[in-house]
Order: C-alpha cells, then structure tokens, then sequence
C-alpha cells in the first residue's frame, strides 16, 4: 500500500490516542487521577 498510506495510519493513530487520552482524562475525577498517580509512585 505505500509509505504514504504507513504514515496516514500512523498520524490517524497518534491523533486517536491523542483524543482517548482527553476524554478519559475529562471523564475522570481529579480525585481518581490523584490516586492513580499516587498508586504509580508505589511502583517505582
């Protein structure tokens, strides 16, 4: 198919995790955001 339709997949890609991101951060509480960051500290 070509480097061309490669490289509108990958920005169509990059643009749709873009967008996923934004949404579940809208959708989220800054409390849940909080915890889940405070969770992910632990880990290290």
């Amino acid at each position: 198919l070509g480097a061309r339709f490669a490289l509108s997949r990958l920005a169509i890609d990059i643009a749709g995790i873009a967008i996923i991101a934004w949404a579940i951060q809208a959708a989220s509480p800054k409390q849940e955001i909080e915890r889940l960051y405070a969770e992910a500290e632990k880990i290290d």
